[in-house]
């Protein structure tokens, strides 16, 4: 990562257990790569209020990938180096 620029990074938290890591995990990435807004989505973060991800150190909760790139304000118009199902979903 430290020789990489992100525009965003996501993190899927499909179980309980996922969840419950991800502080830790969201702690190792924020140690390499403070400025970049990190993004939780997944079954694990159904439900949860708005203010979990700054609880958990990330910056936002995502249902999806369009919702995960809005929210970073990632402009995919035209971006034919991005997949098609994150330019399209």
């Amino acid at each position: 990562m430290q020789d990489q620029t992100f525009a965003m990074i996501g993190l899927s938290l499909g179980s309980d257990q996922s969840l419950k890591d991800s502080e830790k995990i969201i702690g190792a990435i924020r140690a390499a790569e403070k400025d970049t807004p990190i993004v939780l989505s997944g079954s694990a973060i159904v439900g949860l209020p708005k203010n979990a991800a700054t609880r958990l150190g990330a910056d936002f909760l995502a249902a999806t990938a369009r919702e995960a790139l809005d929210l970073c304000n990632i402009n995919t118009a035209g971006n034919t180096a991005l997949p098609l199902e994150l330019v399209i979903s």
